[in-house]
This record gives C-alpha cells, sequence and structure tokens, in this order.
C-alpha cells in the first residue's frame, strides 16, 4: 500500500448507514427465520428493564456502545 498509515480507535467514529424498508415480503420472513434459527444473532450491548428507559435513552445519546439497546417487559 501506498500512502501515510493512519491509526484510529473505531469505536470513536460515528457510523451510520441507510437501509430500505421497500423489500419483498419473503425478504423480512426470511431474516425472522435466520434469526430463530440462530443463523444471525443480533449484538446486544446492554440491557434495560422498561422502568430504566431513561437510562437506556442516556446510554444512547452517549453513543460510547456497539450493538442494539435492548428494553424488556419484566
Amino acid at each position: 500500500m501506498s500512502g501515510r498509515s493512519v491509526t484510529e480507535d473505531l469505536p470513536n467514529i460515528q457510523w451510520t448507514f441507510f437501509g430500505c424498508t421497500q423489500l419483498e415480503p419473503s425478504v423480512f420472513s426470511n431474516l425472522i427465520k435466520s434469526i430463530e434459527t440462530g443463523q444471525i444473532r443480533p449484538l446486544v450491548a446492554s440491557t434495560f428493564p422498561l422502568e430504566q428507559i431513561a437510562r437506556a435513552q442516556e446510554m444512547f445519546l452517549e453513543k460510547q456502545f456497539m450493538g442494539k439497546i435492548v428494553l424488556t417487559l419484566d
């Protein structure tokens, strides 16, 4: 490779992804099947009971996590 080398701590970079929800209905059902069979496993950063939704929102705004923040209805 040519050019200069750059070292960056990737968790400090804010990534943005765009998607489309206008897909064939089979795409969503295939996705659900893949999750149910364990072929796809969501990355969970943290889980909060619904009563702690304010803390979950704080964590979200801090942007110091990787994965999903889950609220439970325990």
